[in-house]
């Protein structure tokens, strides 16, 4: 005689295999488990990064042959409270580019830190590096000139803003 599997039948044949797994996986996982408990501290090193100025990078006025200087300073402390990380950190100059404008950055010993031109998308100069724990301050002067053969009179009634952005990051010891 043939034995049909019928709903019932399939329905009791899952329930007896379903019980089967719960009684092996209950007695052998039971084994290893074990109640922990505890308690830790963490401590996160302080990181700071300030950006500061006497004076908004304003070129509205400008015409051909003009330059202008703005002086501002990076450091690595802010509120009374230093970084206790080594950073890396980067100085970009955006600008919409609607003038034909010029930038030049250097640090205030007067060494080049880097040439970016308008037209270019974001100009950035990279290479900034402060020491952990050792609070630091560089201070750069950004040129802004507008070419003197740059006189065509679409430049007439435009405006442009120049942004300084500081993207720093921490800095990697390094290898031995």
């Amino acid at each position: 005689m043939k034995k049909h599997l019928t709903p019932a039948r399939l329905l009791g044949y899952a329930l007896c295999l379903s019980a089967v797994f719960a009684a092996v996986g209950g007695l052998s996982y039971s084994r290893f488990s074990a109640p922990v408990s505890g308690s830790g501290t963490a401590a996160v090193a302080a990181a700071a990064l300030d950006l500061t100025s006497q004076e908004a990078i304003d070129v509205s006025g400008m015409k051909p042959g003009d330059v202008r200087t703005f002086s501002f300073q990076v450091a690595n402390y802010s509120g009374g409270r230093v970084s206790e990380v080594a950073q890396e950190y980067e100085i970009a100059v955006e600008t919409t580019g609607n003038l034909p404008l010029t930038y030049a950055l250097a640090a205030d010993g007067g060494e080049e830190a880097g040439r970016v031109k308008a037209g270019e998308g974001v100009r950035v100069w990279t290479g900034g590096l402060f020491p952990a724990a050792q609070q630091t301050a560089h201070t750069y002067i950004l040129t802004v000139s507008w070419p003197k053969e740059k006189t065509a009179e679409d430049y007439a009634r435009e405006i442009d803003l120049v942004t300084l952005v500081i993207n720093a990051k921490q800095s990697l010891p390094a290898q031995a």
